[in-house]
């Protein structure tokens, strides 16, 4: 019996510890932490060559969402706990309600705008008889970022809901059907969603590199790709289409059939 009332002793300290002492501290070198990977993103993802790319501009996007809910969400609840200032968020009932809905809004729309870049992946490797090749046009760009918006706050309306109607505690009186919603819309469907694209994107290169084209009279060779993502000129083409640039679609099955010496038919 001493034993184990020992053993939970010790069990609530380490509790008290990580949570008091731990999570604070961790919390700062994730704010650290994320501060230099948003940097480092504008760094790569602004050069002239990258910038008008559309896969870029969301994985750009995702990044500057991310930043924005580490320094609204994620350091005010650092400051509260080290130095004790009291949290603005509960300070009113519109102001919790609001909390609420953005520690929800931020994360997912981050990941839906890395969903974009998968997809936007995924239509580069369609050929141009596809009709999801037309999400590869520019003006597509905001169009689909506002519609990754309006899903992201549909699917975050069940936070404010849940929470307390009670500024100063500005909690969730149904925290487990919040954590049940939370854990199925950013922990299940969002990655799910994101790994079905990656496989159809992983299944359309794979059947562009079985492809064959004729070499000769009696050789065969594999071709190069179905398409690639071009945005400058429709003649660079190679096995740079694994890791496409550009923003439409060229479809490479007019490529000109090559013989092993290097001379095209």
């Amino acid at each position: 019996m001493t034993d184990q009332l020992t053993g939970r002793y010790r069990s609530i300290n380490t509790f008290l510890f990580l949570s008091s002492e731990v999570l604070p501290k961790l919390r700062f070198v994730c704010v650290i932490l994320g501060l230099f990977g948003f940097l480092v993103n504008m760094f790569t993802f602004l050069q002239p060559d990258l910038r008008s790319n559309a896969c870029c501009i969301y994985t750009l996007s995702s990044s500057v969402i991310d930043i924005i809910h580490l320094y609204v969400n994620i350091f005010p609840n650092y400051i509260v706990s080290q130095y004790h200032i009291l949290n603005p968020w509960i300070q009113s009932f519109t102001l919790c309600k609001l909390h609420y809905f953005l520690y929800n809004f931020f994360p997912q729309l981050a990941t839906n705008l890395l969903l974009l870049s998968i997809i936007d992946r995924y239509a580069c490797s369609c050929g141009l008889t596809s009709w999801i090749t037309r999400l590869n046009q520019y003006k597509m760009i905001p169009r689909l970022i506002a519609m990754m918006v309006i899903i992201s706050g549909i699917f975050s309306i069940y936070a404010p809901i849940f929470g307390t109607d009670i500024p100063q505690i500005c909690g969730f009186h149904e925290k487990e059907i919040y954590g049940v919603l939370t854990i199925l819309i950013n922990g299940v469907l969002q990655p799910i969603v994101m790994l079905l694209f990656v496989l159809l994107t992983y299944r359309n290169v794979r059947q562009s590199r079985q492809r064959v084209v004729r070499c000769g009279n009696k050789d065969w060779c594999p071709a190069v790709s179905a398409s690639v993502c071009n945005n400058d000129n429709h003649s660079s083409f190679g096995y740079g289409f694994l890791f496409p640039t550009m923003d439409d679609c060229t479809d490479l099955y007019s490529v000109p059939q090559f013989e092993f010496n290097g001379t095209s038919r």
